[in-house]
């Protein structure tokens, strides 16, 4: 793209200009057009473009404080390139609490959209073609679906090495191999040559401070990284690179009784999980079919047979060193930012 102006939303932003705009994405049921709001901070030298967006699901409320803080942390710091935030993407899911839209679909399983299909499809097509077409890279923040809690890490399809560079620079201790589903904004984004990483962090309707200063480190990290600011690249001294990772299911229905916290390293046959019926009585042990970190769990008690438990990375023996290292395992608790 071309240094010079940019078109957003119908308006133009010059370098040097900070705006907020609006982008209208649907219509209420009284004909009010709904918005999506959209700040656009620009530098006064050419660099990269970059989305900073949450909210993708409108229930996953943390990213929304973390662009809120990036945000406000830029006012003062020199920008080369473009930066575009976009706290609050499925607004509509937002206002009813719902990780989906009205007509039930996912939008972040609806890219690249349709602008005559699905209120979901329109939304999609909408939010990719002026904000994701315009960029280079970008961050999108996530939490773990309802009724579970994910570890902080980064993930996405980590076979381009623009992308492993900005995954890796973000500085979570856990970056994850995903090549993500169809219709998810990061692989329709790949298509375009456009790099989006994703990091996933704790679980929907809740804030979270370590979470929250976390994801702002992470976003300066990356455009430290990529150039576009003078900070200080702050990481740990140990990163994890898993490939996999696969979901231990409940065998029986019941209620659950977790023996494990989220980040905490299993050995095969640890016990994880206990089922019981309403009255207490035991029903069976779920135990790790093999060695690995717990990257996400239910918190729901409640299962049906085969509903997920645990997601479970599994840690080589040649990796378990390195593992101790990234997520040492302490008498308080396990080590998750």
């Amino acid at each position: 793209m071309a240094w010079g102006n940019l078109s957003i939303a119908g308006q133009k932003v010059a370098p040097g200009e900070t705006r907020s705009v609006r982008l209208q994405v649907s219509e209420s049921y009284t004909s009010v057009p709904v918005y999506m709001p959209i700040t656009v901070v620009r530098g006064t030298h050419p660099g990269p473009t970059v989305s900073v967006t949450a909210a993708l699901h409108g229930d996953e409320l943390v990213g929304i404080e973390i662009v809120r803080r990036a945000l406000t942390e830029m006012e003062d710091r020199e920008l080369r390139g473009t930066l575009v935030f976009v706290p609050i993407v499925n607004v509509i899911g937002f206002h009813n609490q719902s990780r989906n839209l009205p007509d039930g679909r996912d939008l972040n399983r609806s890219f690249p959209g349709n602008a005559h299909g699905s209120p979901t499809s329109r939304m999609a097509h909408a939010f990719f073609n002026e904000v994701i077409s315009i960029c280079n890279y970008g961050i999108d923040f996530h939490t773990a679906g309802s009724g579970r809690v994910n570890v902080p890490h980064v993930r996405s399809n980590l076979g381009t090495a623009a992308v492993m560079e900005i995954a890796l620079a973000f500085g979570a201790r856990l970056v994850l191999q995903s090549s993500g589903e169809h219709g998810m904004v990061r692989t329709v984004a790949a298509k375009h040559d456009i790099h989006i990483i994703t990091y996933e962090a704790g679980e929907p309707l809740r804030f979270d401070p370590q979470i929250t200063k976390a994801g702002v480190r992470g976003v300066f990290n990356v455009l430290s990284a990529l150039g576009m600011v003078e900070a200080e690249r702050r990481s740990p001294d140990y990163q994890l690179v898993a490939q996999r990772s696969t979901w231990i299911r409940a065998q029986r229905g019941g209620i659950l009784i977790p023996t494990i916290v989220p980040g905490q390293l299993v050995r095969k046959n640890e016990e994880i999980a206990r089922n019981t019926n309403p009255l207490g009585r035991e029903m069976n042990v779920l135990r790790a079919p093999r060695n690995g970190l717990i990257l996400s769990m239910r918190t729901l008690p409640m299962v049906n047979p085969g509903d997920p438990v645990v997601q479970l990375v599994p840690i080589d023996d040649h990796e378990w060193e390195i593992a101790e290292k990234v997520f040492p395992q302490l008498e308080s608790g396990p080590v998750v930012i």
